[in-house]
């Protein structure tokens, strides 16, 4: 049984940049869901123009997902930082949490 219940979870088209020598070209990836945990957003600058928001997103494990993928919640793309955390079976029980856990970041202004 998936430590998260699928019914908190959120559709969402996670994108990959498949671009070369700097010219970027996103390109979707298949659809799933994401559960959404962000942080409190932090100002750029003194007048409060812009903004950076960091957080975890928690994707179905086996997901294919990886550093520099973005997606799209809430009118920010948010860009996947580094490896997934908890992609491993319960040490004790085995069982399988059925989620992996990643940081994202994003900004906007």
């Amino acid at each position: 049984m998936p430590v998260l219940e699928p019914r908190f979870a959120i559709p969402v088209t996670p994108e990959r940049d498949n671009g070369e020598d700097g010219n970027p070209d996103w390109t979707d990836l298949p659809a799933t869901t994401m559960v959404v945990s962000l942080s409190a957003p932090t100002l750029l600058d003194g007048k409060g123009s812009r903004f950076s928001q960091s957080g975890t997103i928690f994707v179905p494990r086996g997901y294919d997902l990886k550093h520099g993928d973005r997606l799209p919640y809430d009118g920010v793309k948010y860009s996947v930082v580094g490896r997934p955390r908890g992609n491993h079976d319960h040490a004790l029980t085995g069982e399988d949490f059925g989620w992996v856990a990643f940081t994202v970041t994003g900004g906007g202004g």
